[in-house]
This record gives structure tokens, C-alpha cells and sequence, in this order.
């Protein structure tokens, strides 16, 4: 029950993080300088906690591969999901990212060669579908290049996951979140450099909105998530992460007033069903 709870409540506080990107922007702050305080200030405190747990080190090899794939793979999915926010608006974006399950059955399926079984094919025809339906006009004009960030945002998050699985399984994944972090900080301060973007907040409210973009939705949920893959397993934890979308849906419609069409709708139902399809049961030879 309590592990339930731990990642129910993880995936609604990363479910707002679509939702502060878009305050972010409408208060005046870039992409660049969003995503470099988020990942800076949350440094500290997943390092005071590792130290506190006396998680194990990773070694220099496994340091310097997490580093990489924060400043490439990680930071990546974060620019291109935090510009889709800014061109069609945190739900259709939140919808879009949830096709990585799919993303992440096809990589499986050509590298692994294991192929789907009848359920994951079904599931892989509704995220197709889910996607079309998605991607139909809403109050944001329907914007092709927004929509291909969304989905380059889920596939480059299934190419992470896929990368991470193989070369970091074994490390203790407290201390590979931090020099992940580490990576896509110093991605975010070089590309601050040179766009010529001051890190300076202009205002509380900038401020504030950077203290829930890097606390609520990124600190906590991280605790959180780890503490409930213990307890009830990744299966489990992926299965009930599926309610982020629909807490940005919820969110994005009280807050941003994005209010989707029912096409729309009827697509994030289709693309979350398939998501659930994807985590029942294995694949075979």
C-alpha cells in the first residue's frame, strides 16, 4: 500500500512539470535557463541524501558514463520536452512523451530480438493511433514541429532508459541520478553561455516557479519513486506512473486553461491503455 502511494504520488508531481514550464515561459524565463536551475539546485539535496543512506560509489567509469548520458540523453529529452510545452502547451505534450513505452518495445524487439506478443502488437497499433488523434487541432494551432518535439522527446527518453538499463544496471541508481543531474547541468550552463542567457531571476515569481519546477517535480518525485521500486517493483511503479499524463490533462485544463478536444481525449486514453498493454506480461523469443 505504501509503495503504491510513494509512486502514485511521484508521477502526479512530475505530472506538473509541464505545467511550470509553461508559467516559466510565460513569466520571461528561456528553456536553457529553466532546465539548468532545475538540474543545478537539485544536486544538493539528492547528494545530501545519498551521503546520509551511505549509498555505494560508482566508480570512475560508471561516474563518467552517468555524466555523459545526463549531458546528452538526459538533457536532450529535457530541452525537446520542455520546447514541445512552449510550441502546443504541457498536455498534448505530456501525451506525446507517454509513447517512450512503445519506443522502448521496439528497440527491445530489434536489438534484444524478442518479439511482441499479440497484446503488445495491439498496444503498439494504439499508440500509432492514440498519437493520430492526439496530434488533431486544439486551441493551440496545430503545430508539426511541436508535435515531432513531443515524440523525438519519448523517443529519446526510451533511448535513455535502453542505454541506462544495460551499461548502469548494476550501479546503485541514488548515485547515478546525481552525476546525471551533473551532466545536464553543465549542458544547460554551456548552452546558457552561449546564448547569451543570463542564469540572474529578474523576480519572485520567476523564483517561485523555479523552486517547484526543481523541488516539486523533479526532487521529490525522485525520492519518492526510488523508495517505491522496493516496495512493489518497476512493473508496478510503471503501471501506476501512467496517471502523470492525465494529472497534466487535469492541471493544464484548471491552471493553463488547455482544454483539449475530445479527439484529443479519446487519443491520451488510447496511448495510456497501450502503456498498461506494454507492462502485462513479458515478450517472447
Amino acid at each position: 500500500m505504501i509503495g503504491s502511494l510513494l509512486a502514485i504520488f511521484s508521477a502526479t508531481c512530475f505530472g506538473a512539470l509541464g505545467i511550470f514550464a509553461r508559467l516559466g515561459y510565460e513569466s520571461g524565463l528561456s528553456v536553457s535557463q529553466m532546465l539548468a536551475w532545475r538540474f543545478a539546485l537539485t544536486l544538493l539535496p539528492l547528494s545530501l541524501l545519498r551521503w546520509l543512506l551511505h549509498r555505494e560509489d560508482i566508480g570512475l567509469k560508471g561516474l563518467g558514463i552517468a555524466v555523459l548520458m545526463g549531458a546528452i540523453g538526459y538533457a536532450g529529452q529535457a530541452l525537446l520536452y520542455f520546447s514541445s510545452v512552449q510550441r502546443i502547451g504541457a498536455s498534448l505534450t505530456a501525451i506525446l512523451l507517454y509513447l517512450y513505452p512503445s519506443f522502448v518495445t521496439l528497440w527491445v524487439w530489434i536489438f534484444d530480438h524478442k518479439t511482441p506478443r499479440g497484446s503488445q502488437w495491439f498496444s503498439l497499433f494504439l499508440a500509432f493511433l492514440g498519437t493520430t488523434l492526439a496530434s488533431s487541432t486544439s486551441k493551440f494551432q496545430l503545430d508539426p514541429l511541436g508535435i515531432g518535439l513531443g515524440i523525438g522527446a519519448g523517443l529519446t527518453y526510451s533511448v535513455y532508459l535502453m542505454v541506462s538499463s544495460r551499461i548502469l544496471k548494476s550501479h546503485d541508481p541514488w548515485s547515478v541520478s546525481i552525476f546525471v543531474c551533473l551532466g545536464a547541468t553543465l549542458s544547460f550552463l554551456t548552452l546558457n553561455k552561449f546564448q547569451h542567457v543570463p542564469l540572474f531571476l529578474e523576480n519572485s515569481e520567476q523564483r517561485l516557479i523555479i523552486l517547484g519546477l526543481t523541488f516539486i517535480s523533479t526532487i521529490l518525485p525522485m525520492i519518492t519513486i526510488f523508495s517505491a521500486i522496493p516496495r512493489i517493483g518497476i512493473t508496478h511503479v510503471s503501471i501506476l506512473s501512467t496517471i502523470e499524463p492525465i494529472v497534466t490533462l487535469i492541471l493544464g485544463a484548471l491552471i493553463l486553461h488547455e482544454n483539449l478536444s475530445n479527439l484529443q481525449v479519446l487519443g491520451a486514453l488510447s496511448i495510456l491503455t497501450s502503456v498498461v498493454l506494454l507492462q502485462l506480461g513479458p515478450m517472447t523469443k
